[in-house]
């Protein structure tokens, strides 16, 4: 079964954080921007981002400028990549 992550122009991945899109991501080395809604998906997404491999946005007070913003800094900081690649 291929994975969307999987994909090799899979740079990023703008995710819930559900916990099966966190393991998916974290197994194919993708960073993430999680915008969780609720169950465990404001906890997952708050232990991938103390981990660094995700950015997380609020969604009460999301705007084009932060997803435009997350996009960015996950793009363009190697960190949360190589981060994500070690797990």
């Amino acid at each position: 079964m291929h994975f969307i992550t999987d994909h090799s122009k899979v740079l990023a991945f703008i995710t819930h954080g559900g916990a099966g899109s966190v393991s998916e991501s974290i197994r194919y080395a993708t960073p993430m921007i999680c915008i969780p809604l609720f169950g465990d998906q404001p906890r997952n997404a708050k232990i991938a981002e103390y981990r660094n491999i995700a950015i997380v946005l609020d969604k009460h007070n999301i705007t084009v400028e932060s997803v435009s913003e997350a996009i960015r800094e996950i793009l363009s900081n190697n960190k949360y990549a190589l981060i994500a690649d070690d797990n």
